[in-house]
């Protein structure tokens, strides 16, 4: 099942299971979620993980929010730049996301993925 789609029903005090986290990609999720403020370490079961949802507040569901995240945030400099393979440089994070601060305070029309959430509330 597609973690965007059903962690905003998680409430604070429920619980997330995660089996198969030997498989890497499973296992990098788990990883992903433990670092997040959302949720709590809470047992090992052999290959499934158990965490608990936070009060803490949720990655919102539709924008790119992902430079906000802990997982992230411990891993990539904001303020780095990045170049690209045509000698382009790409802005740093910090620059992008001061311009989509100052852009989200705006009225804009409802992105796809808030329309698609919509359909499994």
């Amino acid at each position: 099942m597609e973690y965007y789609f059903f962690y905003p029903h998680i409430k604070p005090g429920g619980y997330l299971i995660i089996d198969d986290i030997h498989i890497p990609s499973i296992g990098r999720m788990a990883d992903i979620l433990q670092e997040d403020a959302m949720w709590n370490f809470v047992t090992l079961i052999s290959t499934t993980a158990v965490l608990q949802r936070t009060e803490a507040e949720e990655t919102p569901t539709f924008g790119d929010h992902w430079w906000t995240q802990d997982y992230n945030r411990r891993r990539v400099n904001p303020e780095m730049e990045f170049f690209l393979d045509d000698g382009k440089k790409l802005e740093s994070f910090a620059s992008r996301n001061a311009r989509r601060e100052n852009r989200e305070n705006a009225p804009r029309p409802l992105s796809i993925f808030h329309k698609i959430r919509t359909l499994f509330e």
